[in-house]
């Protein structure tokens, strides 16, 4: 009651235009700066002052503005009383969030990538908050708009439940107004952003080892973009105020569907072991059409995957050589890892160990720059690799053991993959039980994530230490 009644004394000491910018300036969540303020709460940089000068608001050393949050549940509730008000100060934020979303989006992809994590960090809250109302209001073009940046930076971060239940939030809203008797959105708009949500939810469950999932995702994402077709024929828009019916322009779906196709080819890759190489090249055709650096340099590296698990190991090079050429002059650390960690592979396979041990330490450091641990933890297990295969044992053991330490914590296929080394390791020196321990429950975890290529090599080490041991019944049964 205390608090209140000093705000409320506050609030009466305000001239109209404070008191008009203080209850704008709390939709914002997590603080914000000057130029989101002015944006959304058409807040001048005086009036901005003048509110720091009056302990209402708090300026950082970062130049950022907080309100604390009694204050803004206070400011909220005089903003409510004025619903046309309410309704347009938190529109201009979704607005200017979702916009902001997409621009850090795009910097993730390129040279940019390290200080665009950080912005993010700053602005979650906010990027959350404008997510949601425009999931809410039906905002579709600010959904297709923000998705990406907004999945990209929660894999980033492995935050991938967050990631789940911001998409799962939005598709369930999307469902909910198709199965609506009077529909807000329009059939091909609704078709082609619920398309890329599905695509996005496709690349999250990969990273989570929902591998099955990501198939069904990505194959639902290309079902609703072939029905966008035939949405622009048979639709017509009709407008909010019900007074005009008029045909809606053609939409572009070549963005949405090179991406769809891409993950279609990921997911099969690791949870179904089926031929991908159309998927891939198709996808690679769209962004070629498209311009898109980055996309192309995706879909080249699914390619050189691809070519590498056939033994066509020059073709691999070629193709991984030229997604590094992308990512290098896009200036994509995070993007250039994974075209490393397989030549580095493929430097193995080959016989070129000086060459794999080379390209492992590159993808540590890279690795290491952009701080993403999924990468990371793939970096230790080649690199531990690259050591194992030279018969570096103590060397790979220790790689091994600190990727594990530091990882404990976090499970993914790469984390597994460390798994699969030290197993690997420890049956190399005859140190079968803990090859066992290490094999059992990476087995078990490469189930749980539908991972096919992970589930034959564990159960290859089980099979060779039941040989080593002379069980010959349980070796085979692991073999077959």
């Amino acid at each position: 009651r205390s608090m209140r009644a000093v705000f409320d004394h506050s609030w009466r000491l305000l001239s109209k235009d404070e008191r008009t910018v203080l209850k704008k300036l709390s939709v914002f969540r997590g603080g914000f700066r000057a130029a989101a303020a002015k944006a959304v709460a058409e807040a001048p940089l005086p009036m901005l002052v003048g509110l720091v000068e009056k302990s209402l608001l708090h300026r950082t050393s970062e130049g950022r503005y907080q309100m604390h949050e009694l204050l803004r549940q206070f400011a909220a509730e005089k903003l409510q009383e004025n619903s046309a008000e309410n309704e347009q100060a938190h529109d201009r934020h979704s607005a200017h969030y979702t916009a902001f979303l997409h621009e850090r989006g795009e910097a993730l992809k390129g040279a940019e990538q390290k200080q665009a994590a950080v912005d993010l960090d700053l602005e979650i809250g906010n990027a959350r908050a404008a997510w949601n109302w425009a999931v809410e209001h039906l905002r579709v073009q600010r959904l297709d708009q923000a998705v990406s940046g907004l999945c990209y930076y929660f894999v980033w971060r492995g935050r991938y439940q967050e990631a789940e239940g911001a998409c799962q939030m939005a598709t369930d809203r999307l469902v909910r107004d198709h199965l609506a008797e009077r529909p807000v959105v329009r059939p091909v708009e609704r078709l082609r952003v619920w398309a890329h949500i599905l695509a996005w939810q496709s690349f999250v469950d990969q990273y989570v080892g929902h591998g099955e999932r990501a198939v069904q995702r990505a194959e639902q994402s290309l079902a609703l973009l072939n029905q966008t077709k035939m949405a622009n024929k048979k639709y017509t828009y009709l407008s909010r105020d019900a007074q005009d019916v008029s045909p809606g322009p053609t939409i572009d779906t070549r963005e949405v569907r090179a991406f769809a196709l891409l993950q279609l080819g990921d997911a099969m890759a690791v949870s179904v072991g089926s031929e991908n190489r159309q998927l891939y090249e198709q996808s690679l055709a769209l962004y070629r059409d498209l311009g898109d650096r980055w996309g192309m340099a995706k879909a080249l590296h699914g390619l050189g995957g691809t070519a590498a698990s056939w033994g066509a190991f020059d073709d691999a090079r070629h193709m991984l050589g030229e997604s590094l050429v992308l990512r290098r002059a896009l200036g994509d650390k995070r993007g250039m890892v994974f075209p490393i960690l397989i030549l580095s592979s493929l430097s193995a396979k080959q016989g070129q160990l000086e060459e794999a041990e080379h390209w492992a330490r590159e993808s540590m450091t890279i690795g290491s720059e952009v701080g993403d641990r999924n990468y990371l933890a793939a970096a230790h297990a080649v690199l531990g690799l690259a050591f194992l295969w030279q018969a570096r044992f103590s060397q790979a053991q220790t790689v091994f053991q600190e990727g594990l330490k530091c990882f404990d914590d976090f499970e993914s296929a790469n984390v597994n993959l460390l798994r699969l080394g030290t197993a690997l390791m420890k049956t190399h020196q005859g140190r079968y039980g803990g090859a066992l321990e290490q094999a059992k429950k990476g087995l078990f975890l490469a189930g749980e994530m539908a991972h096919r290529w992970q589930n034959a090599n564990f159960l290859w080490v089980l099979g060779s230490v039941a040989l080593a041991e002379e069980k010959y019944a349980e070796a085979r049964e692991y073999f077959q």
